[in-house]
């Protein structure tokens, strides 16, 4: 490679030469034309020297050059070199003065000489043009190599993106077919065998019956009472192995499980194998792409899984010579077999090269072509063996035994065994407890006979002080609707039905107790979740012999389990630890399922649980009790329901669904029952849930054909769209599944429409009226009017209004009910009330009746003089004062329908823009529409009413519900507005923020800013005209602030974590007080 220095000297020395020829063309006339030719070809030359100068250090660098035009180059800048040198050589200045006088006076260059100068210029141009074209060419190739080289990174690296996006769609797909995996249920049955037992099952009768062309063992049937799972994990081992080693064998494998009701499930069952078929046929997928997609849209329903399409999918797909095995194991412990024997069957019917194993404890006929295999006490006899003297020499404890001790449990352990692998190992269990060799001979001695007396022994062995949560913990693991973790399980056997809080003094102090006391009966396998230790536990514990047994204290009975769970789940939602409602992030969702963890199971099963159609009052009761938090902040315990059951949707539909869309969407047809009758004005079509659809809508989706005939009968409009789809109830999928809907809908016009009768709450539960909390207060709750009336209804009956007249219309007499008729409902309200202070608020809800009647008597007075002040706006007149509003707004509901209507929606915490609007107990004000002039009906003043908040605002000063909560308070008296009462409380009593006096000598201390400013005026004689950043220093200065504490409420006994939330928290128990003498006055006044 030529050196980029030469390259340099070559360019300085074509610029020393221009610069001679410059001064020739100064000097001599004639040198002009020759010069400019000159000039011409070397700043050509100098041109190309640039460039390659430029080129040649990363030519260098990347070694793109071949030794053969480095060379060539080389060679070529030599002669340049000479070429230049000639060059200046002529043109140079000569030595002697005579030459050097003729050289300014002539052009020292011949024609010839020029010409041989021009010619050699010429040909080193071309020479190092054409190095420079061969480099070019070089680089061109090389360039080409690296996007060839790119291109096909690039295309790899495209492929590889796309195989991980396909492999991501294709794991979102199965996990969307199959929501259950089997592989924990694998692996728990495998860790429960040993290697060395059953490999004479997989090396004769499976490989024989797997590589077979009888047509009568397409179907291997395997029954018995052992432990057949040990088989089931053996087999497919077996064909994972044959997977492996690249033996043409495609299989999917299921395991069901009493513990768990999605295992149980043929959709899942079918879905599982689909999706693990898929993995070596991806095509069998293809049908189900659009329901995949149309279930990633969150505006429209998920499809439900049709079992024939999946069975479809795999006969179509898995047709051909390549061999398919299935495998399901513990079809007993499914309650729907019939369902998926008849799917297998089906899809073995259509495929010759399928293969079936099946276990189970019965045969059925529903199997057709099947070879059946008995698992018989001779057959497991081996394996049991091999199971005890591996057990005797691998235990760290029995391994110390003598020989002579382990071939005596040896024997009698075999011999008692009967082919029960179960009781086998509980034997062991027990030995393996024992701490000395003479209480393991005795033990041998007393053994168990049957695996129904090991577990008496077992149950007999539990504290009589632990029987409750162990019995608790039998009753949720055998029934519960999938396995449990520990913590929950924790939480669940404390429940009791009158429980009304979980903390910490009535968790398990032991959060492992419940494993140490029902060892041997239960496990926590290595996923944390928590099983009967065997499905042999639940049949013992449901057997009609455990009832007449010395253990009969623990039987269970399945037919009321599920009622039992139920309300355990709904005693658990109506904890008061859910009173606060729902939350506003999903942080904050995950923090209160951690702290709960029961929580997200009680939400989901609860109603799962409530399926049965016997339901009783209790059961009414407490299902009424969840519902009809949604009166507390934030929807309460049912706003914690709904947000844990859909926790990613907006609160807002928390706040609008109504209780009948749950109800008919779980299918509870005694809840939907109760619902319609107590509240047959309800708007049935009413959209909820996070579709928006009705509750016909989601009850004809959700396959519940009872719901959906009670809802028509009630009025139900089917043929009103649903949101999401723009369909009718009558565009739902032609699957079986729907086929019972179909029916009902078909004769959906020949359904005759039901007329309820309304109960009253005492009556019936989830009735609509009152707008209080449930939470009992004075008077009662306080109801809400009819359409057709601008006034409320009478509260409900209270010890006080039985002593008050009641009339319908006279004049109210100047009676008054005395702080003794108050007080005891005062302090069955607050039992923690100080004594003082609720007799204070007795005596100010005297007061307040007292006030508020004597303004309904003076309007009665002045009705009948006809000199009411409000004149044609009066409510006396017969004028509907809302009929000319003095402004019109298009933002405030429009019409007295839609009002009235909303609010009574409101009071059942249905719609969330009037509990926002409306405070409980604040009544609705008889207009159509706001803004609007009209009487207030309590203090009947005429007022101008712009927004709903002005009313409530209007009626809180009329009842000054707002008094000071310091029983030794000097000034004690109402407040009419909120503000002022917090004002009075914190500066006479609190003093969160305090300005002490600059003159330490003083010892002043005022609650406000500008009071202590005054005092220095006055008292310290500080001028006005001080300069004002000195003062404000000053003030600074004097600046005291206490920090925030925590507070305990005196009315409830909650903790407050600061003055101002406690503030807020009393502001409402206050409320929850005075509020309801409104409807005592308007009940005992008539009107």
């Amino acid at each position: 490679m030529a050196d980029p220095l030469s390259i340099t000297a070559l360019t300085i020395a074509v610029g020393e030469i221009i610069g001679s020829l410059m001064k020739y063309t100064k000097s001599v006339k004639d040198s002009r034309p020759d010069a400019r030719k000159l000039s011409e070809e070397l700043f050509a030359l100098k041109g190309i020297l640039e460039h390659i100068s430029t080129q040649v250090q990363p030519l260098s660098e990347s070694k793109r050059l071949g030794s053969s035009s480095s060379e060539f180059l080389t060679t070529t800048l030599a002669k340049t070199d000479e070429t230049l040198r000639s060059l200046l050589l002529d043109l140079g200045e000569p030595a002697s003065k005579y030459k050097r006088l003729k050289q300014k006076l002539e052009w020292p260059l011949t024609r010839e000489k020029l010409d041989g100068h021009l010619v050699r210029l010429e040909r080193v141009k071309s020479c190092l043009m054409l190095v420079f074209t061969s480099d070019s060419n070089a680089l061109h190739r090389d360039l080409h190599v690296k996007f060839r080289d790119l291109t096909t990174s690039l295309e790899d690296n495209l492929k590889i993106r796309k195989d991980e996006k396909f492999s991501n769609a294709h794991q979102d797909i199965c996990r969307w077919l199959a929501p259950i995996s089997p592989t924990s249920l694998h692996l728990r049955a495998s860790k429960a065998r040993l290697d060395q037992t059953g490999k004479w099952f997989i090396d004769t009768i499976f490989k024989e019956w797997l590589w077979g062309h009888d047509a009568y063992q397409q179907t291997l049937f395997i029954l018995g009472k052992c432990e057949l799972s040990v088989f089931n994990s053996h087999a497919v081992d077996e064909l994972i192995s044959m997977s492996a080693d690249v033996q043409d064998v495609t299989f999917g494998y299921f395991y069901c499980s009493f513990g768990d009701v999605a295992t149980q499930d043929p959709t899942n069952i079918l879905g599982s194998i689909l999706a693990q078929l898929s993995g070596s046929n991806p095509s069998i997928l293809e049908r189900f792409w659009p329901l995949y997609e149309a279930k990633t849209n969150s505006r429209a329903h998920k499809h439900p899984l049709d079992i024939a399409n999946i069975e479809d999918a795999i006969i179509e797909h898995m047709s051909g010579d390549k061999p398919v095995v299935l495998l399901v194991d513990a079809l007993n412990e499914s309650c729907h077999s019939e369902t998926i024997l008849k799917s297998i069957s089906r899809i073995q019917s259509k495929l010759p090269n399928m293969r079936v194993l099946l276990t189970g404890t019965a045969y059925t006929s529903s199997v057709e072509q099947a070879s059946i295999m008995n698992m018989s006490v001779r057959s497991m006899k081996d394996d049991i063996d091999t199971f005890i003297r591996f057990t005797l020499e691998d235990d760290d404890m029995l391994k110390r035994l003598s020989q002579d001790l382990k071939d005596q449990i040896w024997e009698v352990i075999t011999k008692g065994a009967d082919g029960s692998f179960r009781w086998v190992q509980l034997s062991l269990d027990s030995l393996r407890s024992l701490r000395t060799v003479k209480k393991i001979r005795e033990a041998l001695q007393t053994l168990p006979r049957s695996l129904r007396d090991t577990y008496v022994s077992i149950l007999e062995r539990i504290s009589e002080n632990d029987w409750e949560i162990s019995r608790a913990a039998f009753l949720w693991l055998s029934f519960s609707n999938r396995s449990l973790t520990l913590d929950e399980l924790n939480e669940a056997v404390v429940l009791e039905e009158t429980s009304t809080v979980v903390d910490e003094d009535t968790k398990l102090i032991s959060p492992l107790i419940l494993l140490e006391i029902c060892q041997g009966l239960i496990i926590q396998d290595e996923f944390g979740k928590v099983n009967l230790a065997h499905a042999s536990v639940k049949d013992f514990l449901t057997s009609e012999w455990i009832n007449s047994s010395s253990v009969q204290y623990f039987s269970l009975n399945p037919s009321i389990a599920g009622k039992t769970l139920m309300r355990n789940c709904l005693t658990y939602l109506c904890l008061d630890n859910f009173q606060s409602g729902y939350v506003h992030s999903i942080d904050s969702i995950l923090e209160r399922e951690i702290k709960h963890p029961l929580l997200e199971y009680a939400a989901h099963f609860w109603a799962s649980h409530g399926q049965s159609r016997n339901f009783d009052y209790h059961d009414h009761q407490i299902v009424d009790k969840l519902f009809s938090s949604r009166t507390l902040p934030r929807r309460g315990n049912f706003g914690v329901w709904v947000q844990t059951l859909t926790p990613y949707v907006d609160v807002e539909m928390i706040e609008t669904t109504h209780p009948l869309y749950y109800a008919a969407s779980f299918g509870l047809v005694p809840v939907v029952k109760a619902i319609l009758e107590a509240s047959p004005d309800i708007d049935i079509d009413a959209p909820g849930g996070q579709f928006g659809s009705t509750p016909l809508y989601v009850a004809c989706w959700r396959g519940n054909p009872e719901v959906v005939e009670l809802l028509l009968r009630a009025g139900a409009d089917p043929y009103y769209p649903d949101p999401s789809t723009g369909l009718t109830v009558f565009s739902i999928p032609q699957k079986p599944i729907f086929a019972h809907i179909k029916e009902i809908l078909s004769k959906a016009p020949l359904i005759p429409r039901d007329v309820p009768t309304r109960h009253t709450r005492s009556e019936t539960p989830y009735s609509e009226t009152g707008s209080q909390p449930k939470r009992r207060a004075l008077g009662g709750d306080i109801e809400v009017p009819k359409e057709d009336s601008g006034s409320q209804k009478g509260a409900q009956s209270t010890g006080i209004e039985q002593t008050l007249p009641a009339r319908s219309s006279d004049p109210l007499p100047l009676l008054f009910p005395s702080r003794d008729e108050f007080l005891p409902q005062i302090i069955e309200l607050y039992p923690q009330l100080q004594p003082a202070l609720a007799q204070r608020l007795a005596q100010e809800q005297c007061q307040r009746y007292e006030r508020l009647a004597r303004m309904r008597e003076k309007h009665s007075q002045d009705i009948k003089t006809h000199s009411c002040r409000s004149g044609e706006h009066c409510i006396a007149a017969g004028i509907d004062a809302a009929s000319a509003p003095y402004r019109q707004d298009s933002t405030v509901h429009q019409g007295r329908n839609i009002l009235v209507n909303s609010y009574q929606n409101c009071t059942s915490g249905e719609e969330t823009s009037c509990v926002l609007q409306f405070p409980p107990g604040v009544p609705l004000p008889p207009v159509q529409r706001l803004p609007a002039q009209f009487e207030c009906p309590i203090c009947f003043e005429l007022k101008k009413f712009i927004k709903p908040s002005d009313w409530a605002k209007h009626v809180f000063e009329d009842v000054q519900p707002y008094t000071c909560t310091f029983p030794n308070c000097p000034d004690p008296k109402t407040f009419k507005r909120k503000a002022d009462w917090v004002r009075h409380e914190m500066e006479r009593h609190r003093h969160p923020d305090a300005w002490a006096c600059y003159f330490p000598e003083c010892g002043l201390t005022s609650p406000r800013k500008d009071n202590l400013i005054q005092h220095l005026v006055r008292e310290h004689k500080v001028r006005s005209e001080t300069n004002m950043e000195t003062l404000w220093e000053m003030i600074e200065q004097c600046y005291r602030k206490e920090p925030p504490r925590e507070e305990r409420c005196q009315f409830c006994g909650d903790n407050l974590r600061s003055e101002k939330e406690l503030i807020v928290h009393m502001g409402k128990h206050l409320q929850e007080i005075a509020m309801p003498v409104l409807g005592i006055i308007k009940k005992s006044a008539g009107f």
